[in-house]
């Protein structure tokens, strides 16, 4: 058993004296470099500023991309002045502006879908319509939840 123990240490850079052997001692001297960058990838990717797209045909404006966004959107147009200030915006920022939590997310999400190449008009999504409740009993009286 002492024959077969002795391979796997030397595997793990361990002579049978318990010393590391050259190649283990030359692994460990170096165990991450200093450099920030390097230690930052490591820990948590940092955010890269957002690409800001050239402007295509129909959308030239941000008032253009609002309206064919849809989901009542285009009423945010006074709050975006420049096509930077549209491309530039985060979650943070949208919240500042007074845009609801839905209207946030999916304005990010046609914004980076316009800045992969597709064409907002295609891809807008139309809110769902209220449901209606069926049931009967007094909780429901013509397809209305009453109290």
């Amino acid at each position: 058993m002492a024959s077969l123990a002795s391979p796997l240490r030397a595997g793990f850079g361990l002579l049978r004296t318990g010393r590391p052997t050259e190649a283990a001692a030359s692994w460990t001297t170096t165990p991450f470099a200093s450099s920030s960058s390097q230690l930052r990838s490591l820990h948590a990717p940092a955010l890269a500023p957002r690409r800001i797209p050239s402007t295509r045909t129909p959308y030239t404006i941000p008032a253009a991309v609002l309206e064919s966004a849809s989901r009542n959107l285009k009423q945010h147009t006074d709050k975006f002045p420049t096509w930077d200030a549209l491309f530039a915006s985060t979650s943070h920022s949208l919240s500042e502006l007074g845009l609801a939590v839905k209207e946030r997310r999916y304005l990010l999400w046609v914004l980076e879908k316009y800045r992969a190449g597709f064409d907002i008009a295609e891809i807008a999504v139309p809110t769902k319509p209220k449901r209606k409740i069926r049931g009967w009993g007094p909780k429901v009286q013509n397809g209305k939840r009453v109290r």
